[in-house]
């Protein structure tokens, strides 16, 4: 018995072809979509301890409490906080450290007195959260110096008060 040897016709490798890198393509789809992270917008977090407001230049701790949609605590979040002061130049970027039953916190030095906006962003494996907390800084402005070293300002930076007083 002879075998012979058969030739594919061209057509059908690019056909081949095709259906391959159309299932790879198909593939990478369902992983982007099975790995996307999925907004949570039933949780809650509670900031204990700003109701007050604190001291620019003094060490803060910042407390939250985060809980799931059954109000249970959350303990196994990556948890971060982004701190703002609308109209200056300031962003303090912090990562919070689980302590007890959903409790996150973090310590902070605050570089100016004024309003500022707390930005918390909450990861559980593809779940995540995002809310935001206000607050308000007691005092003036602190030296460099005393300044949290994660302060991304600078007193080199025109105030609006000095751009509205520069002559043309």
């Amino acid at each position: 018995m002879k075998y012979e040897r058969q030739h594919i016709p061209v057509n059908h490798i690019n056909l081949v072809f095709i259906i391959a890198l159309m299932a790879v393509i198909v593939s990478s789809m369902l992983m982007t979509v099975m790995t996307k992270e999925q907004l949570i917008t039933d949780w809650e977090k509670e900031v204990v301890g700003l109701e007050e407001g604190v001291m620019s230049g003094k060490a803060t701790d910042i407390h939250v409490f985060l809980y799931d949609e059954n109000r249970e605590p959350i303990k196994d979040a990556n948890v971060s906080v982004t701190f703002d002061k609308p109209g200056a130049v300031h962003q303090l970027n912090k990562i919070m450290h689980h302590v007890e039953d959903g409790l996150y916190e973090t310590e902070v030095i605050f570089s100016d007195g004024g309003h500022w906006i707390g930005e918390l962003a909450a990861q559980r494996g593809q779940e995540i959260f995002y809310d935001q907390f206000l607050f308000d800084v007691h005092g003036s402005a602190i030296s460099e110096q005393h300044r949290d070293p994660d302060d991304h300002f600078h007193l080199g930076v025109d105030t609006p008060e000095q751009l509205n007083n520069m002559s043309p």
